[in-house]
């Protein structure tokens, strides 16, 4: 049997009534909804950590890949590469000394006067 919808049946509805259901009964169920979706985000990046069975296995290619792969006859020289010194050959220079310290006695003023000492560091060890 199909009934008509009473239009005017509507209009008597509270609607401060029909707020304070929708306010009683919506949270409840958003909440388990949102429950819901964490586990199952929290599964599915679980399962990603975990690794399958075949983890270590080695996977063989198909025969149609690599036959268009040796077909191309394309092979790397790699000592070709290598005695072409794409960047240059390095000097060999003999390895320097440190530098002598140089003398500090006769240094022009700065002119920063507005520096102030905070604090200094102690050691036990006569060098430091």
């Amino acid at each position: 049997m199909i009934t008509r919808a009473n239009w005017p049946a509507f209009s008597g509805i509270d609607s401060s009534n029909a707020v304070a259901a929708f306010n009683r009964l919506l949270p409840p169920w958003v909440n388990l909804l949102l429950v819901i979706l964490i586990g199952w985000q929290i599964a599915r990046i679980v399962w990603m950590l975990v690794p399958g069975t075949g983890a270590g296995d080695l996977v063989q290619a198909p025969p149609q890949l690599s036959a268009v792969t040796s077909s191309v006859g394309m092979e790397t020289d790699a000592d070709a590469i290598a005695t072409t010194h794409l960047f240059g050959i390095a000097d060999e220079a003999p390895v320097e000394a440190a530098p002598t310290p140089v003398e500090n006695d006769n240094l022009a003023d700065t002119g920063l006067t507005n520096l102030v000492l905070k604090g200094t560091i102690a050691s036990v060890i006569p060098e430091y």
